[in-house]
């Protein structure tokens, strides 16, 4: 989490197995609609929303990461900072 003056930054990583539906999550809750055609993620894909909780803001960062088995060696990459 990282934090300036006005807003609070929480990066969460959706990890699962290929096909779970992370992409899915993540569209859904950032207002996107549910497309049931679409392309598996490959690599890692990136959205960030703001919401108010408590009158505080907060941004988060969320970091979609494929599911396959040969993408999983840079997960540990996304992990930190």
């Amino acid at each position: 989490m990282i934090q300036d003056e006005d807003e609070l930054l929480v990066k969460v990583v959706v990890i699962g197995n290929p096909g779970v539906g992370k992409t899915s999550l993540r569209r859904s809750f950032i207002g996107e609609s549910f497309e049931a055609n679409y392309l598996q993620t490959i690599g890692s894909d990136f959205s960030y929303t703001s919401l108010m909780v408590q009158n505080k803001k907060f941004g988060l960062a969320i970091w979609d990461l494929a599911g396959q088995p040969e993408c999983r060696a840079v997960h540990d990459l996304f992990y930190k900072g």
